[in-house]
């Protein structure tokens, strides 16, 4: 019973530090400088890894951040409106880049995947609705997809569900979050109210949905639509979110799930 006690504690242990890890990556703008891409933990605030956004200047404000495991997805409408780059989220490199086939604005970028196509969703555009494009190479448009009217971010990231935050002229025409059917071109069905009224960017990691706001503050939503966490930020605002959990457990967890294994085995070799 008490070796079955340890391995409970280690257990959870190994989940609330793979959850407290969240690989959320945010984009601030530096007074004087330009844009940073930044890797924060959404409970604490703590800054992990901060590179400089490509192509950023002062004062720009309408950028879109979207992740994927391996690799982040960045857009300033701003400097390079359409224009897509891939970043490695370990180096801060530019891998590759490719322009939205039809060149509108975004102002927002969300992921989705599956096995034999990616694709990335964007807000921002001018006839107020969310745009799909291949992720590969931004081709292949598809256009008024969710019904969500002037859109303010979208998020993804896991490969899992997809939301976005505006208003909804079906039914009652409520403003709020919006989850999204990534297939099938169908209007977005209610989620939860929004903490914020002025949302600049959100990322999804499978469990949380992170939202910012321009008054400084990062929300922490769990999948039932309730704020679990709300992060004042330390004197800026995050203009876009993205996650890079991809599906599956943070190679962290995975390697302290093995040393708690491990240790279990040592004590059950020691009794």
């Amino acid at each position: 019973m008490k070796t079955m006690r340890i391995l409970v504690v280690m257990i959870a242990c190994v989940l609330v530090a793979g959850l407290a890890q969240a690989d959320v990556w945010g984009v601030r703008v530096v007074p004087g400088a330009g844009n940073q891409l930044i890797n924060i933990n959404p409970f604490t605030g703590v800054i992990a890894q901060t590179w400089v956004a490509p192509n950023s200047a002062p004062q720009n404000t309408n950028m879109g951040l979207a992740g994927w495991r391996d690799e982040l997805f960045y857009t300033n409408a701003d400097a390079e409106n359409g224009k897509i780059y891939v970043i490695d989220p370990m180096t801060g490199a530019t891998t590759r880049t490719f322009a939205l086939d039809g060149g509108w604005a975004v102002d927002g970028l969300g992921y989705w995947s599956e096995s034999a196509v990616d694709y990335l969703y964007t807000s921002g555009c001018s006839v107020d609705d969310v745009h799909r494009y291949l992720a590969a190479d931004g081709a292949d448009p598809q256009f008024y997809w969710s019904d969500v009217m002037n859109p303010m971010t979208i998020a993804g990231d896991n490969g899992g569900r997809v939301f976005t935050v505006g208003m909804n002229l079906q039914g009652q025409g409520r403003f709020g979050i919006w989850e999204m059917n990534p297939q099938v071109d169908l209007p977005a069905t209610w989620f939860a109210s929004s903490p914020s009224d002025s949302i600049l960017g959100g990322a999804f990691d499978g469990i949380y949905l992170y939202l910012s706001d321009a008054s400084g503050n990062l929300y922490t939503i769990d999948g039932s639509g309730n704020v679990v966490n709300t992060l004042g930020l330390d004197g800026y605002s995050l203009y876009a979110l993205g996650s890079t959990e991809g599906t599956g457990p943070e190679p962290g967890t995975i390697v302290l799930f093995g040393l708690g294994l491990a240790g279990l085995a040592s004590i059950r070799r020691k009794r």
